[in-house]
């Protein structure tokens, strides 16, 4: 059975100072680093730093503390830009790389989206390979490259001269490859009846752009080897704003250490986060650092997460949380989707970020009043005629409303020619 994890984050806020940053963690993964037993349920630390579920103390990570620890634990994940560097010239078609391309201004509407394709959860000992050959299209605008992942000597952008094609062959075993991309329609509502799709030999599947427009997190299960697609965006705002990639390690039964790299809009590298997620109590929380670009410390993230319901066939669920600077004062928003590996694995999380803008009137935000829990994802199934699938499973999850976050968007993202309100 194909199982489609849709979830639908239509981000209830838009928080914080123009620290283009923010991330998350969730239910899995695992290797090195000093832990301790995690004997006290109220409490669980590994690579030296605990996790309680006092929400008003930000634990181990003070602004004296050194994260090395965690960064060293974490490897790759909190790397330079191997493998995911922006594509070169030989790679796209000419005016792709060009830094005047328009994508943003009054007449279109412009989203960053970020798909990973392969396996979500590492299987080291899985020797088989996929080739995935083919492209992300849209059927209105256009669509260019703006950052590979996880790239290696196997995997290539393709030159095609066409402006709504990005084409792509690499080759997956363990791991995952993806590609973020940026999207531009023209501002008109027929934009909306259009589709950004992801086609390959291997599994294909159409995302209504009218979807991506809110914030949008998606994940469907390719076959029974553990492949996937995922699919993130974030809403257009007046104040900073992009997409996060994940890694996140099971130490043990009850929890581990996550991090990873933080996008700009544009595709640029402008932060990375670092933590420890876990069970405290009946609660599934995550804390950490938020690191700057050379991993210097510029705040707290915490939040919680909440898996997907018993009887779906996947392992994850979504998270949501906020990062602060110093003491309670929240500085933007965080939420996306994560898949968890068993004991001893290595599973992966995306998601979005949002800046609260501070510019203005912006009220007090404390954390007690940002941070309640995402809900658990509602599941159902469909036909799949994609993919000529009778039972394909979707899960969608909707957060509540956060008390001290607006929504501020663009003021140019209704479309020119919609009907007067």
């Amino acid at each position: 059975m194909r199982l489609q994890n849709r979830l639908h984050l239509v981000t209830t806020a838009a928080l914080a100072a123009a620290l283009g940053l923010g991330a998350a963690a969730c239910d899995a993964g695992g290797t090195t680093g000093t832990t301790t037993t995690n004997d006290d349920p109220n409490t669980v630390a590994y690579a030296g730093f605990a996790l309680t579920g006092d929400e008003a103390s930000d634990d181990s990570f003070t602004d004296d503390a050194n994260p090395e620890p965690l960064i060293d634990a974490l490897g790759d994940a909190m790397g330079g830009d191997e493998g995911e560097e922006v594509p070169s010239a030989d790679e796209v078609d000419p005016g792709e790389l060009d830094e005047d391309v328009a994508d943003e201004g009054p007449d279109v509407i412009a989203r960053t989206v970020l798909f990973v394709w392969g396996k979500p959860i590492a299987d080291p000992d899985f020797e088989a390979t996929t080739t995935w050959r083919g492209g992300i299209t849209t059927s209105v605008g256009r669509v260019r490259p703006l950052r590979k992942v996880r790239f290696e000597a196997t995997d290539h952008l393709v030159r095609d001269g066409d402006p709504q094609i990005v084409a792509f062959s690499t080759v997956t075993g363990p791991h995952h490859d993806g590609v973020l991309v940026r999207l531009v329609v023209p501002r008109r509502m027929a934009s909306l009846g259009g589709t950004l799709s992801f086609r390959t030999g291997v599994f294909q599947k159409s995302v209504p752009i009218a979807d991506l427009l809110d914030g949008y997190h998606e994940a469907f299960r390719v076959d029974d080897a553990g492949n996937a697609l995922l699919v993130s965006t974030v809403m257009a705002h007046r104040c900073p704003h992009g997409l996060m990639r994940l890694r996140w390690e099971r130490k043990d039964a009850r929890g581990g250490i996550f991090g990873g790299k933080v996008f700009g809009h544009d595709g640029a590298l402008v932060g990375r986060v670092a933590g420890v997620w876990g069970k405290v109590g009946e609660r599934r929380l995550f804390k950490g650092f938020f690191l700057g670009p050379m991993n210097e410390r510029r705040g707290v993230l915490k939040g919680s997460y909440a898996p997907f319901p018993d009887g779906v066939d996947a392992d994850g669920g979504a998270f949501r949380g906020v990062w602060t600077l110093r003491g309670r004062e929240v500085q933007g928003v965080l939420a996306g989707m994560y898949r968890v590996a068993a004991e001893g694995g290595e599973g992966m999380a995306q998601g979005h970020w949002l800046a609260r803008c501070l510019d203005g009137a912006a009220p007090s935000c404390d954390v007690d009043l940002a941070l309640p829990a995402p809900p658990a994802p509602d599941c159902a199934c469909e036909p799949d005629a994609e993919n000529a699938d009778a039972d394909l499973c979707a899960c969608v999850m909707e957060p509540g409303p956060d008390a001290c976050v607006r929504p501020e968007p663009l003021s140019t993202e209704r479309p020119s020619d919609a009907p007067a309100e």
